[in-house]
């Protein structure tokens, strides 16, 4: 199975959308791949919010994953998916700079 992992998020959606879904299925791929960017993003905000509200998000991010993998399926490509994401990075961002008076 090729299915790796990288910083970038860009093979999530690619390899283990797509390459899975040809070997176990649509259904499997879709929740293996929305569950793999949940698991990522986890390292990064394990200790930043109490269980409930961290069990909150991690549920957030597998929504999320399904979404992208949607945009992904519907495209063809990784591009909608990746330029979703990349606005709601820079949504969050702004509300950081400007909770922390950054901005």
């Amino acid at each position: 199975m090729d299915c790796e992992f990288t910083a970038g998020g860009v093979l999530f959606p690619w390899l283990c959308l797509f390459a899975l879904k040809e070997q176990v299925g649509r259904r499997f791929a879709y929740l293996f791949s929305a569950g793999a960017f949940a698991v990522y993003h986890v390292a990064m905000m394990s200790s930043w919010f109490p269980v409930g509200l961290f069990l909150l998000l991690i549920a957030g991010l597998v929504v999320a994953g399904l979404l992208f993998n949607w945009l992904n399926e519907r495209s063809g490509n990784i591009y909608a998916s990746w330029m979703v994401h990349m606005f709601a990075n820079l949504a969050i961002n702004t509300i950081g700079f400007m909770l922390f008076g950054i901005i």
